[in-house]
């Protein structure tokens, strides 16, 4: 277990996640979750030897230990391969990590917080980016009772180590590190008092007195409403220290007229581009030698130089100092390959600098850095110029600073964009990388995937042109990033294969001053026929003599008969031109097939198109295919120039979007964990260069949208007309669908229809709606506006949807931060709710509760309402909490406590939940509360329940329909009623109970009360069952899931789900039972319902002993038991009697026997009092001992007396027969007949308990 001597051969990182590289920076999958946390628990204890026996109960202790050992011994396994050598060290039954040969941020951020510099402090703060393992979910209880205390321990330390920064931070007088640090500690801790008013003096300091006095209010609205507490004196004598100085504004009240429409003169943008940043290094000490005229000549050619590199590549120098050089690509204007032009000049530069200042001994130093910038006027308002501000800026200079001469250091964000194309490894002294070298195309690409309908077409072109010694030409047309350069990439690969010559070329946007398509084509040719010399052409006949000066103009040379061709008329000289292109195909198709590949037409001149449609001509007539792709938007192919091809035949290819199989394929080539990978496909939504860009790009999540994306749309943006970027911004507001009225109401133009968009294939239109053509392109351009104009837009918005849609309406005002707001999101959600919309409402609701306003009770009840409707029980308790917090009145406080006890009741606390309801109750006592207190009747009820507490159950609930019906409430008639069948099912008396459940599910119907139909009708049902009607019992408990799920109840469903898994045991359907019991208990085990999840394995036992497994049969009534605890009143005695039917042992069969029926004494739920007796008496036949079993037959009797039971009847009527084996005179009731009776009712469990019944009857009794 001794560390070796030697660096770390890989990174693991998991505080915000998980992530495991190695030493050259590749990441390495681990895709399994047990397997993450397996390594993560030996990680975090380096050098510390765990045995085998303790890793496979931590993470797999649900199994058996042969199979926790199997798991185990596979996920060691998997982690073998994807660590390096020697991470894991084993020795007999001991594992462990090696520490110096795995390095892990959790160890480094405890080993920086105990160092205690304040360097040190910075650095561990920069590691903990997030809760440790978030988003993990194992399923594994005793590694999640661990991972939650090191969770908290390490939120803990962080809290620590931010209040010893921040106190040093203000020492030191950095108040910019200190309020940024002190927002981060907040958004950890939101209750820290003291850090409050240490935000508030921060903006004060600055002026800043309106932002003091908002986070004084969000301080005090906070403490009132999760402590119940009034700021400390302290902070109230901040608040009117900042008042006094603050300078009063008018009084003048603000109107509600609409916001104005925005102008179409904004200077200000936010720009997604790449920062280059050049650097000498050796430059200061080389100057110290110079005079200033001296280094001014220097200078000016060393300035000349970058100019003419970065000029022909589209990037603008935006700043210089001395030997500093800032450059810009995307900004004024954006290219769909920004980052690559950068890249391509930044080595470009490398190699210039280098050549011209060899003597001076000075090598360029570069950096680059991608991101959003805003550009616009900055300065004061006496003097503004245009410039741009953004982190990239101090990144690309932070790079170039560390960079050795002769070194190109790029950001993470831009080596990301182009990861495939580049030789690079990463930096230890600074987060980037070192760039070696540039590839044109990818080093490592994926296979080709998907296309085979466009590959047979183009395939079958290769063999045609083969044979015939004819071609055809090609028009690939598509999206951005739909696939058509890897599909072009993919058919030159196989033509080559097959002996054809390929020539690729691309048409290049403005700015970029590479050789024209036709100057690349010519130049080939020539290269190809006679290495480039024009004479030899001549010489061999392949051109005449008169045609040398056309083809130096298409080689880009001056025509050595300079005054002949300018005589030419330009028509002449383009036929000219032409014709010697012709002459130069032919010579070479003679030679072998040809195949050009011309790719972006969209960006081609008139000059190129024209020499196009010759090609198209010429495909027909040689040996030569020729294929040309282009965007949908901007396609060049008009009927003019379809007119020139003089009739040749051109095939057009639409391609379309990867079928949903084809991009799984794809994911599955980049390795991705398989939810990350389902997330991104799902937003890429078939377009493949989104969905390698959106896993190569987000890391270990999905929310950020790739740099890579959002410039392909900017540089769309950027070709449009000012009010169609506008408008295009605009409908990004509105969504991916924009109505066009909508539209139209936020540019305050009546008369915009779309149709630019539309043309530049951005949105379509459908009908009187726009859609955008990908959600991605709706993202990346609604994250091109700055927030106050997003604001504006959505304002409009919300008016334009005011009488329209009030959720839509909610949410727009939501997102343009309008103090009305809140109340708009409270009145959207009861409409959703009202809709049975939950999962939306309860959206809308913590969107309400973000915000500040006087309706954080209203909002937070109804949030506790709706999470505990939907079974997110411990959200609603915090909710409940928060509306507890917020209440103005007794009575609120009162609505908030009944809240809480309900959600007490389902998390089986049943102590509290009473003492909850006492403390509501008793805030009514001076009010007029009839409802209330009705209310607190009918949970009081519901508690006493399942504690088998009878008589005062009983009285709860009548208590309660008697409130009911004094104020007039349905609702609660209907919850009393249901209470009442609860109290009569607590007592045994079926009959009743089911006639008040029906009662109740009727009256719930007439008054569309779904929410309290669906949470009875399985009961219903299961008092139907129990008067031998099992068909009924299951179709309740059917239509009760179907319900469920419509409306989101989720612990609705569970309940169903396992009593229609029950009743399915009963009929004898195995297997159907088992699949909707496991089912259930995945819904309990989310939900945390231990009850729920303690019956579920009590019928699987049942299950299982029915299946001939009676050993685990006990591990699942064993497990049932724990999971009740003390609370045996319940289930106790059924699970017990479960015990003594199936355990072998004899003692534990007559203590389960006996413990049974002290619990049945004490006092214990109806259901408990039958099927105990019914196994029991099940347990006695196993046993031969029949006058037990008569005996129990006749203690059931007694039970059922009151009210009979025809469940309970069938039950005695088979003690009572067992009873009579003994006595063969007593027999009044055969076995078949009594087996006839069960299957009458569908009735089948029982089936194997008759035939060995019926066995012993034939023998004699004596």
């Amino acid at each position: 277990m001794n560390a070796h001597p030697t660096s770390p051969a890989a990174r693991l990182t998991l505080l915000g996640g998980f992530q495991l590289r190695d030493a050259a920076g590749t990441e390495r999958i681990v895709a399994a979750k047990k397997a993450k946390a397996l390594l993560a628990y030996l990680a975090l204890q380096p050098g510390q030897a765990q045995t085998r026996e303790k890793l496979a109960a931590l993470l797999w202790g649900e199994g058996s230990d042969e199979q926790a050992r199997q798991s185990l011994r596979q996920a060691l396994a998997g982690l073998r391969k994807a660590l390096p050598a020697n991470v894991i060290g084993a020795v007999d039954d001991q594992l462990w990590i090696d520490a110096a040969r795995l390095s892990c941020d959790v160890n480094e951020f405890r080993r920086l917080g105990e160092a205690g510099s304040s360097e040190n402090l910075v650095r561990a703060l920069d590691l903990y980016q997030g809760e440790l393992l978030e988003g993990l979910n194992p399923r594994a209880e005793v590694f999640e009772e661990w991972l939650l205390s090191e969770r908290a321990q390490l939120q803990h330390q962080a809290l620590v180590l931010m209040e010893r920064l921040l106190t040093r931070h203000l020492e030191d007088e950095h108040p910019g590190q200190a309020l940024d640090l002190a927002l981060r500690l907040l958004s950890l801790d939101p209750l820290r008092e003291a850090t409050h008013r240490v935000i508030m003096q921060l903006h004060a300091r600055r002026g800043h007195f309106t932002a003091a006095l908002k986070q004084y209010d969000q301080c005090r609205r906070l403490l009132q409403r999760e402590l119940g507490v009034a700021p400390e004196a302290e902070t109230e004598q901040l608040q009117q220290q900042i008042l006094a100085r603050r300078r009063r504004p008018g009084d003048a009240a603000q109107d509600e007229a609409p916001p104005p429409a925005p102008t179409t003169a904004a200077r200000a943008q936010l720009r997604q581009a790449t920062v280059l940043c050049l650097r000498l290094e050796g430059f200061a000490t080389w100057a110290e030698t110079l005079g200033a005229e001296a280094l001014h000549r220097h200078l000016s050619r060393y300035y000349a130089l970058v100019d003419a590199e970065v000029g022909r590549r589209g990037g603008n120098v935006v700043k210089r100092l001395d030997d500093l050089v800032m450059v810009l690509f995307g900004v004024p204007l954006t290219h769909d390959d920004d980052s690559w032009r950068a890249l391509q000049a930044a080595v470009a530069l490398r190699r210039a600098v280098g050549a011209a200042f060899r003597r001076e001994g000075l090598t360029a130093q570069l950096g680059l850095a991608s991101g959003q910038l805003l550009a616009g006027d900055l300065g004061s308002p006496q003097f503004q110029e245009y410039g741009v501000v953004g982190s990239p800026l101090s990144s690309a200079e932070r790079l170039a600073r560390a960079a050795a001469g002769g070194q190109v250091l790029v950001s993470e964000a831009c080596y990301r964009q182009h990861a495939q194309q580049l030789e690079a490894r990463p930096l230890t002294s600074v987060q980037g990388w070192q760039i070696h070298a540039l590839h044109p195309q990818a080093i490592h690409r994926p296979g080709f995937i998907g296309r085979q309908r466009e590959m047979r077409l183009l395939s079958a072109a290769l063999q045609e042109c083969r044979s015939n010694e004819r071609g055809e030409a090609f028009y690939v047309r598509g999206a951005a990033g739909i696939g058509k350069s890897r599909l072009m990439e993919a058919w030159v690969e196989r033509a080559c294969a097959q002996g054809f010559e390929a020539q690729v070329m691309q048409c290049r946007d403005v700015g970029d001053s590479a050789p024209s398509v036709i100057q690349t084509l010519v130049q080939g040719l020539v290269g190809r026929l006679a290495q480039g010399q024009v004479e030899a052409l001549v010489k061999r006949g392949v051109i005449e003599s008169g045609q040398r000066p056309l083809l130096h103009d298409l080689l880009g040379q001056a025509p050595d008969a300079a005054s002949m061709f300018a005589a030419m008329e330009d028509a002449a000289r383009q036929q000219g031109r032409q014709a010697v292109l012709t002459r130069l195909l032919q010579a070479a198709a003679a030679q072998r097939p040809l195949l050009l590949l011309v790719e972006d037409i969209h960006w081609a001149d008139a000059d190129t198109l024209s020499h196009l449609a010759a090609l198209v001509q010429s495909a027909s007539r040689l040996p030569l295919l020729l294929a040309m792709t282009s965007r949908v938007a901007g396609e060049p192919l008009d009927p003019a120039w379809r007119g020139a091809m003089l009739g040749a035949s051109l095939t057009t290819l639409d391609l379309g979007v990867l079928a949903p199989e084809e991009m799984q394929a794809l994911a599955r080539t980049q390795e991705a964990d398989s939810g990350l990978a389902q997330r991104c496909i799902e937003r890429a939504a078939g377009n493949p260069f989104f969905l390698l860009q959106l896993l190569q790009g987000v890391g270990d999540t999905d929310a950020r949208l790739p740099d890579s994306i959002q410039v392909l749309v900017q540089a769309q943006l950027d070709r449009l007309a000012a009010r169609d970027r506008q408008a295009a911004q605009a409908a990004a507001v509105l969504g991916q669908h924009s109505p066009l009225a909508a539209l139209r109401h936020l540019l305050a133009d009546d008369a915009y229809d779309g149709a630019a968009l539309a043309q530049a294939g951005m949105l379509r239109p459908q009908g009187e709606v726009l859609i955008f053509h990908h959600a991605l392109i709706q993202e990346s351009v609604y994250t091109s506006m700055l927030g106050r104009e997003a604001a504006a837009l959505h304002q409009r918005a919300a008016q334009w949807y005011a009488q329209r849609d009030a959720v839509l309406h909610a949410e727009h005002l939501d997102r343009a931060d309008h103090p009305a707001a809140a109340a708009a999101l409270l009145a959207a959600a009861r409409r959703l709710a009202a809709q049975y919309r939950l999962p939306h409402a309860r959206q809308l609701l913590r969107r309400g509760l973000s915000r500040t306003g006087d309706d954080g009770f209203e909002l937070a009840l109804l949030l506790g309402e709706l999470s505990r409707e939907t079974g997110h029980i411990d959200a609603a308790i915090a909710a409940f909490a928060r509306a507890e917090a917020a209440a103005q009145h007794p009575l609120q406080r009162c609505r908030a406590l009944m809240g809480r006890a309900a959600c007490l009741h389902l998390h089986d606390e049943y102590q509290a939940a009473l003492t909850t309801l006492a403390q509501a109750e008793a805030l009514t006592r001076r009010q007029d509360a009839v409802a209330e207190r009705a209310r607190i009747a009918y949970l009081r009820g519901n508690v006493l329940f399942p504690l088998g507490r009878l008589d005062e159950c009983m009285a709860s609930h009548q208590q309660a329909l008697d409130g009911a019906r004094q104020c007039g409430s349905l609702a609660l008639e209907a919850h009393a009623l249901s209470g009442l069948a609860d109290a009569h099912y607590l007592r045994g008396r079926m009959q009743t109970a089911h006639e008040l459940f029906r009662r109740c599910v009727d009256l719930a119907r007439q008054h569309d009360l779904k929410q309290i139909e669906v949470n009875n009708l399985s009961m219903r049902g299961l008092t139907a069952m129990y008067l031998n009607r099992l068909e009924q019992g299951m179709e309740d408990n059917r239509r009760c899931i179907e319900l469920a799920q419509q409306i989101g109840n989720r612990r609705a469903e569970l309940s169903a789900r396992e009593i229609l898994g029950m009743m399915l045991y009963f009929q004898g359907a195995l297997a159907a039972a088992q699949d909707q019991l496991e089912r259930g208990l995945a819904l309990a085990q989310q939900l945390g319902a231990r009850r729920f999840e303690a019956d579920c394995f009590g019928v699987l036992a049942d299950i299982a002993a029915a299946q001939g497994r009676p050993d685990h049969a006990l591990r699942l009534i064993q497990r049932a038991l724990r999971l009740s605890g003390d609370d045996l009143a319940y289930m106790g005695a059924w699970f017990l009697g479960q015990m003594a039917r199936y355990t072998p042992d004899g003692d534990k069969r007559r203590w389960a026997l006996a413990e049974a029926q002290r619990i049945l004494s004490a006092g214990a739920v109806g259901h408990n009092h039958i099927h105990f007796y019914e196994n029991a008496i099940y347990s006695c036949i196993q046993q031969q001992d029949w006058d037990q079993a008569g005996r129990y037959a006749e203690a059931l009797g007694h039970y059922t007396a009151a009210e009979p039971l025809p469940w309970a009847e069938l039950i005695m009527t088979l003690g009572r027969l067992a009873a009579s084996r003994g006595h063969a005179d007593a027999q009044a009731f055969s076995v078949d007949a009594l087996a006839e009776r069960y299957h009458r009712h569908g009735i089948h469990h029982v089936d194997a308990v008759l035939a060995g019944l019926a066995q012993e009857m034939e023998t004699d009794p004596g």
